[in-house]
């Protein structure tokens, strides 16, 4: 049976439960898993984080969490985290939630230039049209996202490697890959991968950041371009993936519209059959 935990207490719950540090993307998956919350929303890996984060901010002296490394955390004692279910008006803490996404109060340091990616995407998935919806969800249980409008680095895979590196700047996402879907690489590709620099919000809508703007330092650019080419070649000899890239990894959805296809066609099909079976 599902609860409907605050995100602070379903947190709680947890790393109670855990008994040692964890990272805010797998007490996410946790809290999905246990059922400690009725609705995931779009971000939960980044909501959690957001509101282990924000309730150390403005209960620095009484918050049972302490961060243990960069995007882990901990609760202080068992005994501590005892006292810490009071009463909680779960909608007002989803409101300073958002609001603190929103207005950047508080800063995931350990994101880098990329905020969400996703990895050997399948190009059937996708219902190839103008303007193509581009669905992905953070875990299981989260809303569905559309990135079609999103910007960064995009690479399309054979089977085996690496075919094609792009950039998105001036255009969306989705529509430079329907491109492909026709141009000289059609027949070349079967899945993409990509690397997004806009930021989904609460409501699993993409910031509206213009990537002109984004400040970064050289060390954070050298880990970011280091992180996409590990996650993109996946180097034998590299031991680990691109840790470093420090943002949400997508999971696909198929578009909706796809399986309405799938679907017609399996009744056209069916139909046909009765029709030639009927005498």
């Amino acid at each position: 049976m599902t609860e409907n935990l605050g995100w602070r207490d379903a947190a709680i719950s947890v790393l109670r439960d855990r008994g040692e540090a964890m990272h805010y993307k797998d007490i996410a998956e946790a809290i999905k898993e246990k059922g400690l919350r009725e609705n995931m929303g779009a971000t939960p890996a980044i909501t959690v984080f957001t509101a282990i984060s924000l309730n150390m901010k403005r209960f620095p002296e009484e918050t049972p969490f302490i961060k243990s490394g960069d995007g882990w955390f901990l609760l202080k004692t068992n005994a501590e985290a005892e006292t810490v279910f009071l009463a909680q008006d779960n909608d007002e803490e989803d409101k300073a939630i958002a609001i603190s996404e929103e207005s950047g109060l508080i800063e995931n340091l350990d994101e880098t230039l990329i905020r969400a990616f996703g990895m050997y995407w399948e190009r059937s998935s996708v219902a190839w049209k103008n303007n193509p919806n581009i669905y992905g969800r953070q875990q299981n249980g989260a809303d569905l996202v559309n990135f079609s409008d999103q910007r960064g680095i995009y690479l399309l895979h054979d089977e085996r490697s690496v075919v094609y590196v792009g950039r998105v700047i001036d255009q969306a996402m989705g529509n430079r890959l329907l491109q492909h879907t026709t141009d000289r690489l059609r027949g070349r590709w079967i899945r993409f991968s990509w690397f997004g620099l806009r930021k989904v919000m609460p409501n699993g809508k993409l910031a509206d950041d213009d990537s002109t703007d984004i400040q970064t330092s050289q060390k954070k650019l050298i880990a970011t371009l280091e992180a996409i080419l590990i996650e993109g070649l996946e180097p034998p000899q590299n031991r680990k993936r691109g840790d470093d890239i420090g943002a949400i990894e997508y999971q696909q959805g198929i578009d909706p519209k796809i399986k309405e296809v799938e679907m017609t066609k399996i009744i056209e099909n069916f139909t046909s059959y009765l029709r030639d079976n009927k005498n």
